[in-house]
């Protein structure tokens, strides 16, 4: 069973507009983000291992949580829920440290607000560089 989870701090979003068109934008222009987290937790698949190479794959289930002021006079905290996978690239530099270059995508379909709930149609693609430690 394996557990992913990240803390960002966002600066760039891609918007699609009504149009189709793909559109990235600064989204501090209308968003002042306190942070997002998310959590990945489901099986975890090791396709190939040696010593110091692993390639683990994981799937299961997907949770964000969006804490921001919106132009700076409304305050967010959603959250959602849904599917997501993981697949990474690990290298281990001894025992205790490894690097690893990870791609996170998930689709969230149900969203809980401070106003109520609702069903969502909402990708996440988080790509990620990072160093990890063995406890």
């Amino acid at each position: 069973m394996g557990l992913y989870g990240n803390i960002i701090f966002p600066l760039k979003a891609v918007n699609i507009p009504n149009n189709g068109l793909f559109d990235l934008q600064d989204v501090t222009d209308f968003h002042n983000f306190k942070f997002v987290m998310d959590l990945l937790i489901g099986p975890v698949f090791i396709l190939y291992k040696n010593e110091r190479f692993s390639f683990p794959i994981s799937v299961g289930f997907h949770w964000v949580y969006f804490s921001t002021v919106f132009d700076n006079e409304f305050e967010y905290k959603n959250n959602y829920i849904g599917v997501g996978a993981n697949i990474a690239g690990r290298y281990n530099i001894n025992n205790l440290i490894s690097i690893f270059a990870r791609f996170q995508f998930a689709y969230d379909f149900y969203g809980f607000y401070k106003e109520g709930s609702a069903l969502t149609k909402t990708w996440n693609i988080s790509p990620s560089l990072g160093i990890s430690f063995r406890f």
